[in-house]
């Protein structure tokens, strides 16, 4: 529902997803991801911020929920935070029971431990109110850092039968930031260091590395590969320099 300009907005709406087919590592990796506009009745909507929670941290917490929580807002072209969006969210596998709105309310008051020095959210919530230009909040701080090194031995498309143009997305914490692009070459050197400001709490660990093929005015861009990187493994102990191997299949196979 759209609201009129206000910094503070309160919609109290849900939605429900009841029947998504996933394979258990789909599930592991997967996401839902939160974007609040601002609605332009002449130009095109303008994104203020995203946020990402991943759903097995979500299934693996009691009562497979997140009550009340605030998300930090962030676009890929600011590490700022841009306003907090206060969810409450449950991810459910086969069998599970979904929360009542008893258990909901009880789970918004307990403390989740995953503040990590980002203080008592009950407190004081007037800190957490979306703001013309908000506060960072409290927190630890955390830079992700990545170098995109090569990519070697990639096949020919199929559809035109020349050499793909390849470049490489990496996906974390709601920021999305791509690499240059090859212009149609089967090996290509990056060689990029890529940079993702995080703030904890932290309701997602996959780092999300995506090789693509860019397309063109006929055809969109292509997935070519996916892998994931665990964020709290990277925070133990850093991973030094090493090569994917990056596997096709027949699509004849592919349901």
């Amino acid at each position: 529902e759209n609201k009129v300009t206000k910094s503070l907005v309160q919609w109290n709406e849900g939605f429900i997803w009841p029947d998504i087919q996933l394979h258990p590592k789909q599930f592991e990796a997967a996401t839902i991801e939160f974007q609040v506009y601002a609605r332009y009745w002449i130009t095109r909507n303008y994104l203020i911020g995203k946020a990402s929670m991943q759903l097995s941290f979500i299934n693996n917490r009691p009562r497979h929920l997140y009550a009340r929580t605030w998300l930090q807002l962030k676009r890929d072209d600011c590490p700022n935070c841009t306003g907090e969006l206060n969810v409450s969210v449950y991810a459910l596998k086969p069998g599970q029971q979904a929360p009542s709105a008893t258990e909901q309310t009880e789970a918004s008051l307990e403390p989740t431990g995953d503040a990590e020095a980002a203080g008592d959210d009950m407190e004081d919530l007037s800190k957490h109110v979306l703001k013309a230009a908000p506060e960072a909040p409290l927190g630890r701080q955390h830079h992700l850092r990545m170098v995109i090194l090569r990519v070697e031995a990639l096949r020919d498309l199929p559809m035109s039968g020349g050499p793909p143009s390849p470049y490489v997305t990496v996906e974390f914490a709601g920021h999305m930031v791509q690499t240059a692009i090859g212009d149609c070459v089967n090996m290509f050197t990056f060689n990029e260091e890529i940079v993702i400001p995080v703030t904890s709490p932290i309701f997602e660990d996959l780092i999300a590395v995506k090789l693509w093929t860019s397309g063109s005015l006929l055809f969109p861009d292509e997935l070519v590969a996916q892998g994931n990187i665990s964020f709290r493994g990277l925070r133990n102990e850093s991973m030094a320099p090493r090569w994917f191997n990056l596997y096709g299949w027949n699509e004849d196979e592919v349901p």
